[in-house]
């Protein structure tokens, strides 16, 4: 306690800027107050779905802190607040513990977990934020024990991953990110043997603790509806892994040009750092050094190959850790530089916060847009008992959005834009309590609804949809097929 309490005292200010930056990043989706998918379902069911996906201890928090074993309660905007805050020192902890900006009281580096660009795209859930930022913040712990004993390292690890497990899965390879630092460090040092054990460590003890979960969950009959499927037991793994490449590439590339602007110079510095890195190693470590590079880049984005999951922004949980790391290699640079890559610094957080604002706008911008659609619809609904109602095509980027999204893809990636995915389109109108609750069979009769579609009498045309009716079956064709 005397430690933490001196820590806190020699390191106050810098705390207190990083975790005030982080509140402010959250501040438009905080305004936003926007509803995804699932938390719609729970804010009109009360329903937890983070037991199928393996997620036991976030289950337990968001029962404990809705003072229900039954139903989760929303608690906006203070669970954003908190992740905020939870992300604003674990960064600067991290700060720490790599020697990033040592004669700085304020780092601006400690913002670089919450401003990585895809986990805005986590930061908008009302209730999983919470468990997603723990789950980042108890991958830092392990490091505290470096250099402590290896078995203490081990299992610490080992309890830490575990529990990772069962609060967020993807940020698990952040562990690796991490531990990429010390690699190099024995690198360094010309401690190769070091560089082996250590990875050894960690990889060790994260694959026992996947183990420990797997068996846990099967001994907890809990049925995952076979997500997280491994992907290389899988017979097509080099199809899979080809077509997962693709699509990350995809959501790589939706970060546009502007993000490469804006992180261009903080990358060349690495890249210049990184080379006068390898300029005072012999061959043999440099040639180590690049290999751990490699792994770096790997760990970041290896739960993309690793599952069968498709590639979304929400599981690129590691890819906050590696800005940390890559800044480490700055005390490589002349001392001349040191304006020039705190420059870096800048550039990188005044996008993320663009983004962010960008972000809070498309996120309301489309909710005002589906509920114009909604009110359009809505008077023929409420003149039938328990209707039906099916969605073919797709409701559409509001007009206020369009010019944001194409110059800032990403925004698609995580802006909601409903389908004809009956399940996530319909809450938009459940939350209304404008349709039938028997969702099963709504779903079960699709197929034929869709089939006999000309079958359905035309009762509204628009510019935006069709709307068909028969009985107390309702289609809302946004393709708009005329027969």
């Amino acid at each position: 306690m005397h430690n933490i309490l001196h820590f806190y005292n020699t390191n106050k200010k810098g705390l207190l800027f990083s975790v005030l930056l982080s509140l402010l990043y959250v501040l438009p989706i905080i305004l936003a107050n926007i509803y995804y998918i699932d938390d719609m379902g729970r804010i009109m069911h009360g329903y937890s779905w983070t037991t199928a996906d393996g997620r036991i201890i976030t289950s337990f928090i968001m029962r404990l802190l809705s003072l229900s074993p039954y139903i989760v309660i929303n608690l906006y905007p203070y669970y954003t607040i908190v992740s905020a805050i939870i992300l604003g020192i674990t960064g600067y902890l991290l700060c720490y513990l790599l020697g990033l900006e040592k004669t700085k009281s304020i780092k601006l580096t400690s913002l670089f977990l919450i401003i990585n660009p895809f986990y805005l795209s986590n930061l908008v859930f009302k209730y999983d934020c919470l468990p997603m930022s723990l789950s980042i913040c108890i991958l830092v712990i392990p490091f505290f024990f470096v250099n402590r004993s290896s078995s203490l390292f081990i299992l610490i690890t080992l309890v830490c991953s575990y529990i990772c497990f069962y609060l967020y899965q993807p940020s698990v390879t952040g562990l690796f990110v991490i531990g990429s630092f010390y690699m190099f460090q024995y690198c360094k040092q010309g401690k190769l043997k070091q560089v082996i054990l250590f990875s050894s460590k960690l990889i060790s003890a994260t694959i026992g603790s996947f183990i420990l979960w797997k068996i846990s969950i099967y001994l907890l009959g809990i049925d995952l509806w076979g997500r997280g499927q491994l992907s290389f037991i899988n017979p097509e793994f080099f199809l899979i892994i080809k077509n997962q490449w693709l699509k990350l590439m995809d959501l790589i590339k939706s970060l546009s040009i502007s993000y490469l602007i804006a992180t261009s110079l903080f990358l060349i510095l690495f890249i210049f750092a990184f080379i006068r890195f390898l300029k005072k190693l012999d061959i043999k470590k440099a040639i180590v050094a690049i290999v751990i590079l490699f792994f770096l880049i790997v760990s970041t984005f290896a739960i993309n190959f690793v599952t069968e999951n498709s590639p979304l922004p929400r599981t690129q949980t590691a890819y906050g850790f590696i800005f940390f790391i890559f800044a480490s290699f700055f005390v490589e640079l002349p001392k001349k530089f040191t304006k020039l890559y705190s420059l870096s610094f800048i550039f990188v957080i005044f996008y993320s916060f663009l983004l962010s604002s960008l972000f809070g706008q498309t996120l309301k911008n489309q909710e005002e847009y589906n509920q114009f659609i909604i009110s359009q619809v809505s008077p023929h609904l409420l003149k039938k008992d328990n209707p039906q109602l099916h969605i073919i095509g797709n409701i559409g980027i509001a007009p206020r959005n369009k010019m944001m999204m194409q110059f800032y893809p990403i925004l698609k990636k995580f802006t909601p834009i409903y389908n004809n995915i009956d399940f996530v389109a319909l809450h938009d109108f459940d939350k209304f309590d404008l349709i039938s609750k028997e969702f099963g069979k709504t779903f079960n009769n699709r197929d034929l609804v869709i089939k006999n579609l000309y079958n359905y009498p035309i009762i509204d045309s628009n510019k935006f949809y069709i709307l068909r009716t028969k009985e107390n079956i309702f289609i809302v064709d946004f393709d708009k097929n005329y027969k």
